[in-house]
């Protein structure tokens, strides 16, 4: 979609950022990093451009339910990414964690 998102009505923006959350997922497990933070920043970007309309607006309660919906799959898919990353977190902060002894130095 190449429109910004402040020209988008409300929920299609909503909509466009679901699709970058099922976009980050695919990017994570096919553990294509160059891609991942790619559409991560254009995610963060949309996020920004929500919340800076999202107030002006009010939703029906058809809005509110679909907008609830988004939200529940944009966290199921979260999720997913951070048990994909967590492994590589952990073993990560294991690695930092190791220090390099000094000679005559007692561990």
């Amino acid at each position: 979609m190449s429109a910004p998102l402040d020209l988008l009505p409300l929920m299609e923006a909503y909509e466009v950022v679901a699709k970058d959350s099922r976009d980050l997922l695919a990017a994570a497990r096919a553990s294509n990093w160059n891609e991942f933070d790619r559409i991560q920043s254009r995610c963060r970007a949309h996020v920004a451009e929500i919340r800076s309309n999202a107030g002006l607006r009010e939703f029906s309660a058809d809005q509110q339910r679909r907008r609830r919906e988004i939200l529940v799959g944009i966290l199921g898919d979260d999720r997913a990414i951070r048990d994909i990353l967590e492994p590589t977190t952990r073993r990560f902060d294991a690695l930092m964690q190791m220090r390099p002894q000094r000679e005559g130095s007692v561990a």
